[in-house]
């Protein structure tokens, strides 16, 4: 069994249970096994028992045991080993689920593909307790279901192949395979990575085609032609976002004094007005919810929260977190914001509805406009460099004169964008924009037709708008005449002028008329609609 690997077991323990499993494998295993000790260097073939009451981790190549992190729930957290091993191993780590109650694991596997390792689940009916790998399951982000057995020959198999391919990684981005892989993706899902950087794209690609045994860029490209299924998975590969409640937070402690300036500098302000771009599971959403309730309690605001993935979206809007989630949050907004529901946490009512949680396509979808403050963190990182540059001017248009924006560390103003962006704190990413005149010249429209950011160009019709830059009006006018069939609303959400067909798409009930734009649209997108 010279797979050269390192297998460390986290096995849930109650706190004083003495656990036979050390002496039961280093009977019977064919490797060596340890029981794991504090700061041990992890050794090839080898096996390490985690004891009873502690966490443990991955670091620097050794185990860091450490006193359990949660005050309730299994111990160990496989949730936090799982994450240390994404953190550090990366595209070579290898999660695998067990028999086992709960739903402990679930965050860390999310660490683990978006580091590009794999997941392996038991199936659920050879499992004495399934909740553990249900809950993997339900994620989709497994690469193979199976008997334990069967898991324990796949994890060499797996291996191999991914070393096989990794060697030949060259013959990976072949463009002509990678452009037939995205446009698959794009008629089965519609979702669009011709703008995303392709050393993102290639790495999941390369582990679904170990996952797949698919030996070749043209086999995997032919597979995803055929399987709409598989261009789901890998759709939801790519999109993978990990995020935690109030991540860096020396970025937050920028922000925060910033919004207190706000508060002082407008007192007339009757609302604050916040977008949050790429929100994934909600925790930054939440995070700045519950940071402009603590800074600025008696001010009313507007979050508006945006993902492309739609189960991002619902688990968000569910608002229930593991308590491995919230260890960053300190015990007063703990006590203050989130309320004990028995299987996790769930945000108090009073923080999400300030918060409105929607679909919303970055690359296609319109920006929302007289925005006080932007966030959108490790997300930029992903887009190739002409597709940022187009975001930034989104961005500047959301964002009221001077609004905030607030980005990741990984990413930065280029000095093409700062004509639409002046630092306010460069070392947590935080800008201000800058006003700028809306004009709508052959040049630019030109660039909007030929979408410079991608590579399918899209049919833009002549503009003629009349100038009420006066009224603030020329960016929604200017929207509507690009764009399909459209409506002008005012603040009530009544619609003030109408652009286009319109009929397919709003209706007069049979009650008494009301040209709410809400009550027009059908029920589904109502939610989307007032975010």
């Amino acid at each position: 069994m010279d797979t050269g690997y390192s297998y460390v077991i986290a096995q849930h323990l109650a706190p004083q249970h003495e656990s036979l499993m050390f002496q039961l494998l280093e009977r019977h295993a064919p490797i060596t096994v340890h029981e794991a000790k504090h700061i041990d260097a992890l050794q090839p073939n080898t096996v390490y028992v985690t004891p009873p009451n502690k966490d443990v981790q991955f670091v620097g190549g050794r185990i860091k045991l450490s006193p359990p992190l949660l005050q309730t729930g299994p111990k160990p957290s496989v949730d936090l080993f799982f994450q240390s091993i994404a953190e550090n191993c990366g595209e070579g780590c290898f999660g695998i689920i067990l028999s086992g109650t709960g739903s402990d694991g679930v965050r860390g596997v999310q660490a683990i593909k978006a580091a590009g390792g794999y997941l392996l689940a038991q199936d659920a009916a050879t499992a004495k307790y399934s909740g553990m790998p249900e809950a993997a399951q339900r994620t989709g982000f497994e690469d193979l279901i199976g008997a334990p057995r069967q898991l324990a020959k796949e994890v060499s198999t797996l291996g191999e192949r991914r070393n096989q391919l990794s060697g030949q990684r060259e013959n990976v981005t072949e463009e002509s395979a990678v452009d037939r892989i995205l446009n698959a993706v794009r008629i089965a899902t519609g979702v669009d990575f011709l703008a995303y950087k392709r050393g993102t794209i290639v790495r999941q690609i390369e582990s679904r085609m170990v996952a797949t045994i698919s030996e070749t860029l043209s086999i995997y490209a032919d597979l995803v032609e055929k399987d709409r299924n598989e261009c789901e998975r890998l759709r939801k590969r790519v999109l993978i976002c990990v995020t935690s409640f109030f991540r860096d937070t020396e970025a937050y402690e920028a922000l925060r004094a910033e919004v207190a300036k706000i508060v002082e500098l407008r007192p007339a302000l009757t609302a604050l007005r916040v977008w949050v771009a790429g929100c994934a599971t909600g925790e930054e959403a939440h995070s700045l919810a519950m940071m402009l309730l603590d800074v600025a309690p008696g001010i009313r605001f507007q979050i508006f929260a945006t993902d492309l993935d739609d189960d991002s979206i619902s688990y968000a809007r569910a608002g229930v977190y593991p308590e491995v989630a919230i260890h960053g949050v300190s015990t007063e907004m703990r006590a203050r914001y989130f309320q004990d529901v028995g299987n996790g946490f769930r945000i108090k009512r009073y923080v999400c509805e300030s918060i409105v949680f929607a679909r919303h396509n970055l690359i296609d979808d319109p920006p929302f406009l007289n925005m006080d403050i932007v966030t959108c963190r490790n997300v930029l990182i992903y887009f190739q460099p002409k597709l940022q540059s187009h975001l930034f001017r989104q961005f500047n248009q959301s964002l009221r004169d001077r609004g905030l924006l607030l980005i990741g560390k990984s990413e930065s103003i280029t000095a093409s964008e700062v004509a639409f962006f002046m630092e306010n704190d460069r070392s947590q990413r935080l800008y201000q924009s800058r006003t700028q005149p809306v004009i709508m010249n052959d040049q630019t429209r030109s660039a909007i037709a030929n979408r410079s950011w991608m590579s399918r160009p899209i049919d833009v019709p002549p503009v003629s708008v009349p100038d009420r830059r006066n009224d603030g009006l020329l960016p929604d006018l200017l929207f509507a005449k690009l764009l399909l069939p459209s409506v002008l609303i005012d603040e009530g959400q009544r619609i003030i002028e109408s652009f286009g067909d319109t009929a397919r798409s709003l209706s007069v009930g049979a009650d008494r008329p009301n040209f709410s734009i809400t009550s027009l649209v059908p029920e589904k997108i109502r939610i989307q609609l007032r975010a």
